[in-house]
C-alpha cells in the first residue's frame, strides 16, 4: 500500500512541477504552446477574435461611421486620411486587427480610438462569409475577405490573398483560423 501512495506522490509532485514550469515558461517568455486543433473542432462560435500567438498592440484612431459588430472579423486597413475602416472585398492591405467592441462609430473621424493587433504570428477566429465552401486542401493557402450584413468573415476564393487560412470549421462551414499575409501588410509606399 505504501508503494501506491508513494507512486501517487511522485506524479503528483511531477504535475505540479509540469505546471509551475508551464507557467513560468507563459509568464516569463510569453510563448504560446497551443495547437491549433484544441482551439475548437466545430460548430458556431459566440466569440470572434485572437486566439493564439503574439500580440503587438498600437494606438489607432477609427474612420467616421464604422460599423463594428461583435460576431464579425476586426481586421482593418487605412482610409485615405489615414483612419481605420473595416476591411472588405477589394482590399488588398491590411494593417492589423482592432481590439474593439461592437460598436457604430460616430460622424466624425479620429474621435474614437482603439488598440490594434499588429503582431504577424497571431491567429484570429473569424466567420466564414462565402460561397465556396472551406476545405482542408484550403489550409495554408492565402484568402479573401468579404463583409455581408456588416460581418467580415472569411472568403474562400483567391484575389487579394489579405489572409492565410490556418484551420477551420469543415463539418458545419461556420468559421476559419486565419492569420494575416506578411506581404500584405504596408504593401503600398507612402504616396
Amino acid at each position: 500500500m505504501q508503494e501506491i501512495y508513494r507512486k501517487i506522490g511522485v506524479f503528483l509532485h511531477a504535475v505540479k512541477v509540469k505546471f509551475l514550469l508551464t507557467r513560468y515558461h507563459v509568464k516569463r517568455h510569453f510563448h504560446f504552446n497551443i495547437k491549433l486543433s484544441e482551439i475548437g473542432t466545430i460548430g458556431e462560435q459566440l466569440k470572434y477574435g485572437h486566439v493564439a500567438g503574439g500580440e503587438v498592440m498600437v494606438e489607432a484612431q477609427w474612420g467616421a461611421s464604422e460599423v463594428i459588430k461583435a460576431a464579425s472579423g476586426k481586421f482593418v486597413q487605412t482610409d485615405d486620411s489615414g483612419y481605420l475602416e473595416i476591411a472588405d472585398s477589394g482590399d488588398n492591405q491590411l494593417i492589423g486587427w482592432a481590439n474593439h467592441r461592437e460598436e457604430t462609430i460616430g460622424a466624425v473621424d479620429g474621435v474614437t480610438k482603439t488598440q490594434l493587433n499588429v503582431s504577424l504570428s497571431a491567429v484570429y477566429k473569424i466567420p466564414l462569409n462565402t460561397s465556396t465552401p472551406l476545405t482542408r486542401a484550403m489550409f495554408y493557402d492565402s484568402c479573401d475577405l468579404l463583409v455581408t450584413t456588416d460581418i467580415q468573415g472569411v472568403d474562400c476564393t483567391s484575389s487579394e490573398d489579405v489572409l492565410i487560412i490556418v484551420g477551420g470549421d469543415i463539418a458545419n462551414q461556420k468559421w476559419a483560423l486565419v492569420m494575416l499575409n506578411p506581404s500584405k501588410m504596408g504593401a503600398q509606399g507612402i504616396s
